[in-house]
């Protein structure tokens, strides 16, 4: 006697109401399906159904049975579910969520020898400006600073990021000394029109500035160029700007006050077991190796 296969069919007909509903849905026949619930309920010594023309109601003993075996059944699924994903060759779609930064400096580097690993993966990166809120749109990555919005997903750290001010030199000689943080109340900004609160800063103990912005853009690349040309200050994540800064065509500004730093994660569902594919990705794409330097 196949227990399993007759607490399947008692599962069945309890869900779906009707002996007739459960037979179409196992593939079955009714009489087929009535045999294994008389096995079951000779079995326990109990009847667990009442059977009528227009269907079947479990009985006070069988409503609790139910729960019982509907519990064991997921339970029984998880554990198939956990070596499944283990043995599984990672396959199938994944969505993948970063900003150009990230996508560029350690994604992309290493996207071909990760498909040759792994070629049963069709990967689907979206290369975002603004980060989308995770719920709202189907991924199954994202790389994003620590945001309290997601504290309900699981998250690896893959780098450690600090904001920076900065504008060009012909911006800096063209204006007032900037020494305290309160002189960038009468400066020029330009900031990212699609970021949050884009007129606050914050600089370090959480300082907090208010800003009256000059220029808005909704790109990363614009705004740093935009500051190249003279066009104001800008705020942004170091490692964006490190190399302009490095040529001098922008200048750090304020660094005293601009040493904090913020974890960078990938993050992805809280899942008990974790597909193969975001497995794979996640333990390989694990750390971008030291892009920002906070010194």
């Amino acid at each position: 006697m196949n227990k399993y296969d007759l607490a399947i069919a008692f599962l069945s007909v309890a869900d779906a109401g009707s002996l007739q509903k459960a037979a179409k849905q196992l593939h079955q026949t009714e009489a087929a399906i009535s045999r294994k619930l008389s096995k079951l309920e000779d079995y326990l010594g109990a009847q667990l159904l009442w059977r009528h023309r227009s269907g079947a109601q479990l009985t006070e003993l069988g409503q609790r049975y139910y729960h019982q075996a509907k519990l064991a059944l997921q339970q029984f699924k998880q554990a198939e579910l956990l070596v499944q994903n283990q043995v599984r060759k990672p396959s199938g779609v994944l969505n993948v969520v970063a900003n150009a930064f990230y996508a560029h400096q350690l994604i992309l580097p290493k996207l071909q020898t990760f498909l040759e690993t792994y070629p049963d993966i069709e990967l689907k990166l979206d290369i975002a400006e603004v980060l989308p809120t995770f719920h709202k749109k189907s991924m199954d990555i994202l790389f994003g600073i620590n945001l309290k919005s997601y504290d309900d997903l699981m998250k690896k750290p893959i780098d450690i990021m600090r904001y920076t001010l900065c504008a060009s030199t012909d911006y800096l000689n063209k204006h007032e000394a900037i020494k305290l943080p309160a002189t960038l109340l009468q400066q020029d900004f330009i900031v990212h029109s699609t970021r949050e609160n884009p007129d606050v800063i914050t600089l370090d103990n959480e300082q907090t500035i208010y800003i009256k912005p000059k220029l808005w853009l909704n790109h990363s690349a614009s705004i740093i160029e935009a500051a190249k040309q003279g066009l104001g200050i800008i705020w942004i994540p170091h490692a964006f700007v490190k190399h302009e800064l490095e040529k001098g065509a922008l200048v750090e500004i304020l660094k005293s006050y601009t040493q904090q730093t913020y974890p960078v994660y990938m993050y992805y569902r809280d899942e008990r077991y974790m597909a193969s594919k975001i497995r794979a990705f996640v333990d390989f794409f694990n750390r971008v190796g030291g892009s920002e330097d906070p010194s």
